[in-house]
């Protein structure tokens, strides 16, 4: 009997994910919870997609159309979602089999909860286990400077999406950080130390084939907030230390794009957030030295394989 228990609804962005979207629909019809409403939201695909999506008529909603890209897809499924629990797992991830179950459980025991989300498994287009997310608990003031929410694994009430709004349409890659910001502000997030999602590294992923977008526009986001005044008042005496090292870090990306003008643009925002800062301080002269030479640099772009190493070192997600 479903009758008691919550409507989840998972929201499936697709474009021409055949290859995968089957195991992905299959992990989330194999949950062990039995009330579940799964809307794919296919971006008018030109590969196997629309045949593997045509056999699971009658046990999820799904429709094919051009869309605006992945955050448009993602709100398209969320705005005829029906449960109080919503989600998105991307066309080549998958769930653990008892993961919803252990959602609603969690929201059920914790009434002020508004998103969760907790451990998860990078795996290779076989499906094979190649890493773990370096996952923690919760921090608003670190979630600026980390990766550590995996994206596969996140949960979210209804009522938190409808008082802080949907995926922004104006962002490709960094959609999901923009929004965990957002729920962050407005209410609790919290951390289950378990496996809950397996997240999939392959050259179709943005966050292998597009890794210098994807961080330029997580750049833009982290901006975004740093200059947000309720964000400023959710760190509170912490804003100086965090948005120091947040440039910090912006700046080493671009230190390694031999971008010379921006590195020292982001060492100047750096210096002055917070000018007697450790991390500052601490960079090695080497570091000085090379950006005087940066002009001169020029970066050899990585193999797939070693973009996939990359992420999976760096706890990076889309």
């Amino acid at each position: 009997m479903t009758i008691n228990l919550p409507l989840v609804s998972i929201v499936t962005p697709s474009f021409n994910q055949g290859e995968f979207i089957e195991e992905t629909i299959q992990s989330i019809l194999n949950q062990d919870y039995p009330n579940i409403e799964h809307i794919v939201i296919d971006g008018a695909s030109t590969d196997g997609t629309l045949s593997v999506l045509k056999r699971y008529d009658g046990r999820i909603f799904w429709l094919s159309q051009p869309d605006r890209g992945q955050s448009d897809a993602i709100n398209k499924g969320f705005r005829r979602a029906r449960g109080d629990i919503l989600t998105w797992l991307c066309a080549d991830d998958l769930y653990e089999r008892t993961t919803v179950a252990k959602i609603v459980k969690h929201f059920d025991e914790h009434s002020a909860t508004a998103m969760v989300y907790g451990e998860c498994l990078y795996i290779d287009s076989m499906g094979e286990t190649i890493g773990k997310y370096p996952t923690r608990d919760f921090d608003i003031a670190a979630l600026l400077l980390f990766g550590f929410i995996p994206q596969p694994t996140v949960f979210m009430r209804k009522s938190v999406l409808d008082r802080v709004g949907l995926a922004d349409t104006d962002l490709h890659f960094a959609m999901d950080l923009d929004l965990w910001v957002r729920i962050a502000m407005s209410g609790r997030v919290d951390f289950i130390s378990e496996i809950l999602g397996r997240y999939r590294l392959h050259d179709g992923t943005k966050t292998v084939s597009s890794s210098g977008a994807f961080e330029r526009e997580g750049i833009r986001v982290k901006e975004r907030y740093l200059n947000d005044t309720n964000f400023k008042k959710c760190l509170d005496s912490s804003y100086r230390n965090v948005s120091c090292r947040v440039y910090l870090k912006i700046a080493s990306f671009y230190f390694y794009e031999g971008e010379v003008t921006k590195t020292i643009q982001y060492l100047m925002k750096a210096f002055a957030a917070n000018p007697v800062s450790r991390e500052l301080w601490g960079l090695p002269y080497g570091a000085w030295r090379s950006i005087r030479r940066m002009r001169n640099r020029r970066m050899v772009p990585h193999s797939s394989d070693r973009r996939i190493e990359y992420v999976v070192r760096s706890g990076r997600g889309t």
